[in-house]
């Protein structure tokens, strides 16, 4: 005997009576496809911040605006000059123009760590593209970085 309910209650009877209002046979849970595995997350490019590396430095032009913090900064060196009898022994390097122009980016280095700038020698790289990497200060209006290690100094040929 087989008990379906139907509109108006229950009936009896040999046979299965389909009806609208059936409730159906409750079905074996069947384990959802294994999912494909997991990519692992990539985390978000994030752009490098201008002046942040020599892959994306500012231009010397710019260095005035970024006096008091630590830049990248490219353009041509122009002139290095070395002066003899000067207290501390400095290498003077003009990077956009050339002194006495406040309008350029002067580096300078000092005696101490001269050796670790061979390249930087009269004549050598005038003309050519360089980044420097420092911390941009002011020296009576024009903007300036001391150099100290070699890694500070990238020529961009």
């Amino acid at each position: 005997m087989v008990i379906v309910w139907q509109t108006g209650g229950f009936s009896t009877g040999q046979r299965m009576v389909a009806h609208q209002n059936a409730i159906p046979a409750p079905q074996p849970a069947i384990p959802p496809p294994s999912s494909p595995k997991e990519l692992p997350k990539q985390p978000p490019i994030v752009p490098t911040p201008l002046g942040a590396t020599c892959d994306n430095p500012i231009s010397w032009q710019q260095a005035r605006e970024y006096i008091g913090r630590t830049a990248a900064v490219v353009g041509p060196l122009m002139k290095v000059t070395i002066r003899k009898n000067v207290q501390g022994d400095p290498i003077w390097v003009d990077i956009g123009a050339v002194y006495p122009n406040s309008n350029r980016l002067a580096l300078v280095i000092w005696g101490e760590n001269k050796n670790t700038f061979p390249m930087v020698m009269p004549g050598q790289l005038e003309g050519v593209s360089v980044c420097i990497i420092g911390q941009i200060e002011s020296f009576k209006g024009t903007p300036q970085i001391v150099m100290r290690t070699a890694s500070q100094f990238k020529v961009m040929r």
